[in-house]
């Protein structure tokens, strides 16, 4: 049995590692886009961002609305472009994180199948 739960430490530990790992690199990502747009609050956008990510489907939607609403209120005359910008930043770090970032992740993670007679 004590075999058994090291495999199932083994397992879970690389899941929560390289899910902390997405986490860390899609918060970096929006820090940095949401900075480079010139989004007030980035940093802690960026966070929300990042540890919201780890929602399925809901999580990415959680960082380009409260982005979105924090371009909208502090835009001043630049609004719809910046939420725009808002939307393609965003955009692009989906398309990373899913093409790039999750496939990377997955592929370290230990998934090995173990068969308990």
């Amino acid at each position: 049995t004590l075999n058994v739960i090291h495999k199932v430490n083994h397992q879970i530990g690389g899941y929560i590692r390289g899910t902390i790992l997405a986490t860390s690199i899609v918060a970096i990502l929006s820090i940095i886009g949401l900075s480079f747009i010139g989004l007030k609050y980035a940093f802690p956008i960026g966070l929300l961002a990042g540890l919201s990510n780890m929602i399925p489907f809901l999580g990415p939607l959680i960082g380009i609305i409260s982005a979105s609403l924090v371009a909208l209120i502090t835009g001043g005359d630049a609004v719809i472009p910046l939420v725009g910008k808002v939307v393609m930043v965003f955009a692009i770090i989906q398309v990373f994180d899913n093409v790039i970032v999750q496939p990377a992740v997955v592929a370290s993670t230990p998934a090995h199948v173990y068969y308990f007679p």
